[in-house]
């Protein structure tokens, strides 16, 4: 399914991580040199500066290009169909485009495949939509996102693209109950934030996809805690239903996940040694504190704001000072610490096998002597 050799992502992995040894001093730059000579990547992936102009300019010839050929066929785009039509043949040229330049030069979050992979993501949408006459059914839509956005992202590692399918999945859910099943639509939400949560956690160690999965974590998480938040869900419903949405039912319930869920993210960061719970509950505390100053004006906004300001800063000491001794194996001393050793094993390995890379091999075997008495090679004298 990846479109690109499994050789030469293995040998990307290794030089980052090496590069993350050499910078805190656990290889020698000769080492690192050797490393990066002795296991070369042909993937091109620049800066990020450069990535970001490469995404700019390539987007922008992709658009003038399609500017262009529609206007040199106007006559025959007079309909939606017609024009939708052609939105689907330049996103499949579009496409063939980023296969040639992956295939041909390598590019690997160069920018120039993140260019192509979202013009023609956004062309087959298009498309599609103008094709079915702007009648396209809005769970249909989302349904088609999710999976280009899922496409891009199995094949070319586009780690946007798979917060794109998140999206699309998370839409596909939303329009299919507003309006069926409006009391039932926050709890399929979270159940489906969950599903990916657990999901990307449980393959988030795959070499290939870790990035991505670990941004899908923190998206899910997020949205766990949104559709669980009473403001998003109350507010959500009058906007769609006004003064028809009446009393909101279960609103208890809401109140305890709008309190509760940052605090159960903390816990489980520290009891799971995992950033992404409890750097995620520490930004949701901020949320808490909004929701119920929205509801409950008790002080001016000014000294909620720095109670809360105030309260966060305490807590984040409170597990500051808890942590500086390693509880559990999780400490705050050294954030990337995992990563550190990961990256000096991964250093010291190579450099010990490059070491002894040339075995030295024993001689012909030992010889005997002429012997004066009995054994080997003994000759008739005592």
């Amino acid at each position: 399914m990846i479109i690109y050799h499994k050789q030469d992502l293995d040998h990307t992995l290794l030089q980052e991580e090496v590069q993350a040894a050499y910078k805190k001093g656990c290889v020698t730059k000769e080492e690192y040199l050797q490393i990066l000579q002795q296991y070369p990547s042909r993937l091109y992936t620049p800066n990020p500066f450069i990535r970001i102009g490469l995404f700019v300019l390539t987007a922008l010839v992709a658009l003038f290009s399609f500017g262009l050929f529609a206007l040199l066929f106007s006559s025959g785009l007079t309909g939606e169909e017609a024009l939708g039509g052609f939105c689907l043949f330049f996103s499949l040229v579009t496409y063939g485009g980023l296969e040639a330049f992956v295939r041909a030069k390598y590019h690997y979050r160069s920018g120039v495949d993140d260019a192509l992979a979202w013009c023609a993501a956004g062309l087959a949408l298009t498309g599609a939509v103008l094709v079915s006459g702007l009648d396209m059914d809005t769970v249909v839509f989302c349904a088609l996102a999710a999976a280009l956005g899922l496409f891009f992202a199995l094949r070319f590692l586009n780690v946007l693209m798979g917060l794109a399918a998140f999206a699309g999945l998370i839409g596909v859910v939303f329009f299919a109950l507003v309006y069926t099943a409006p009391d039932a639509l926050p709890f399929a939400v979270m159940a489906l934030s969950l599903g990916v949560y657990l999901g990307a956690r449980r393959y988030g160690t795959s070499p290939y996809y870790g990035n991505m999965l670990q941004l899908l974590q923190v998206a899910a998480l997020a949205m766990l805690y949104v559709v669980g938040n009473y403001f998003v869900v109350k507010e959500t419903r009058n906007e769609l239903f006004g003064t028809a949405a009446g009393a909101m039912p279960a609103g208890w319930l809401f109140w305890l996940l709008t309190v509760l869920m940052p605090v159960i993210y903390i816990y489980l960061g520290i009891r799971k040694k995992d950033k992404v719970l409890l750097r995620t509950g520490l930004v949701l505390i901020a949320a808490v504190v909004f929701t119920i100053r929205y509801y409950y004006s008790v002080l001016p906004l000014e000294t909620a704001m720095a109670m809360g300001g105030a309260a966060m800063m305490l807590l984040a000491y409170a597990l500051l000072r808890y942590l500086a001794v390693p509880k559990h194996g999780f400490s705050s001393e050294v954030t990337d610490e995992a990563e550190t050793l990961k990256g000096l094993q991964i250093a010291e390995s190579l450099v010990i096998a490059q070491t002894f890379k040339e075995v030295p091999q024993p001689g012909g075997g030992f010889e005997f002597g002429g012997g004066t008495s009995s054994g080997g090679g003994a000759g008739a004298e005592y």
